[in-house]
C-alpha cells in the first residue's frame, strides 16, 4: 500500500511544505519525505509516526529523509524521537 500526502492547491514540495510517501510490506514500514519538514509537516509527520507505531506488529519503521530539503527544530527534534524509539533514517543528512 502507498500513500501520499501533500499540501492541497499548491505547487511542489520543495517551495510549499511537504510530501509523505508510506509504503507498508510484510516485513518493512516505510515513509519517503521530501520537502521542508517544518511547522505543520511536522505535526503531520507525528500523526503518521504514532498511526503506523500502532500497526507495526514487529515491522521495521524506515524513514527516508534523502529528499528532505529543509527541516526546522521541530523537525530535528521528532526525527530524533523516532530513532530512539527504534526507527531507522536512511538517505543522506541535509547540508
Amino acid at each position: 500500500m502507498i500513500v501520499m500526502h501533500q499540501a492541497k492547491g499548491r505547487g511542489p514540495a520543495s517551495q510549499t511544505g511537504m510530501e509523505m510517501y508510506q509504503h507498508d510490506s510484510s516485513s518493512v514500514f516505510r515513509m519517503v519525505l521530501r520537502g521542508s519538514l517544518k511547522g505543520l509537516w511536522v505535526n503531520e509527520l507525528e500523526h503518521a509516526w504514532m498511526t503506523a507505531a500502532s500497526i507495526l506488529k514487529g515491522k521495521e519503521l524506515v524513514i527516508d529523509i534523502s529528499g528532505l530539503t529543509g527541516i526546522d527544530n521541530s523537525g530535528l527534534k521528532l526525527l530524533s524521537r523516532i530513532q530512539d524509539a527504534g526507527g531507522r533514517l536512511t538517505g543522506e543528512p541535509l547540508p
